[in-house]
């Protein structure tokens, strides 16, 4: 059932790296080689960086995944968990330039070309709802979920059985890496929100695009006006709040 399970996972992370590199990554790139660019190619590598090289490794290792399945319920895993490791440099590189690549796409929605042509592309059926920094984030989260697959297989592999010292070593590694992550993702989570929030303002809020802002809080009122309540939601950063 945990290797159903992370098949299932795998999959979906998967398909999530396909839409940023195919719906995000390579169309920029191509309008970053137009005659009036609405960014620059420096611009696009500083906020993908190598997210289609970890799109390319986690294909590899969800193919294996599913190889191994089919073998069910003759197993070997542990190799299979080894492919990860060498990708732990990999993610620390983007792990790393996450809160930069962040600030680069706020930077670069101050463009309104570039702003109608990311949201243009954010309407792909494909991308369901969801802005390019969510699937920028998607990485972030994904070595925990391995952490937590390992965790479970490791519940169910006797001390004595020959895999048992390889998972523990991946399992640690991972761990290493993760709690990397968690700090970066506790650095970037304000940006991300004040990005959020500069999307449901029709006109758009230049204030929320200074990556310098801090997120405070987030409030409700009403107001009645000709018998008619309103609702409105308010959002305290550390420059004057904005109203919606």
């Amino acid at each position: 059932m945990v290797l159903f399970t992370c098949v299932c996972v795998c999959d979906r992370y998967v398909h999530q790296l396909y839409i940023l590199v195919n719906c995000f990554l390579r169309p920029l790139r191509m309008a970053a080689s137009s005659k009036k660019p609405p960014i620059s190619h420096d611009d696009v590598s500083s906020i993908f960086l190598n997210s289609e090289t970890i799109m390319f490794l986690h294909e590899i290792f969800h193919q294996g995944l599913k190889a191994r399945i089919a073998n069910w319920p003759t197993l070997v895993l542990a190799d299979l968990f080894d492919i990860l490791l060498p990708m732990l440099n990999i993610y620390q590189e983007f792990v790393r330039n996450h809160q930069y690549s962040l600030q680069v796409l706020a930077n670069c929605k101050q463009n309104r070309d570039f702003d109608k042509l990311l949201k243009q592309y954010e309407s792909n059926a494909a991308c369901e709802g969801r802005m390019l920094e969510t699937f920028l984030t998607y990485p972030m989260f994904q070595i925990p979920r391995y952490i937590i697959t390992l965790h479970e297989l490791l519940a169910h592999t006797p001390h004595e059985h020959v895999e048992r010292k390889s998972l523990e070593f991946a399992k640690s590694k991972l761990e290493e890496l993760s709690r990397v992550m968690h700090d970066e993702v506790s650095d970037t989570e304000n940006i991300r929100k004040n990005l959020a929030i500069e999307r449901m303002i029709v006109e758009g809020c230049d204030i929320l695009l200074d990556t310098s802002q801090t997120f405070v809080r987030q409030g409700e009122s009403s107001s009645e006006h000709s018998n008619v309540l309103q609702q409105i939601v308010s959002y305290l950063i550390n420059k004057p709040a904005c109203l919606l």
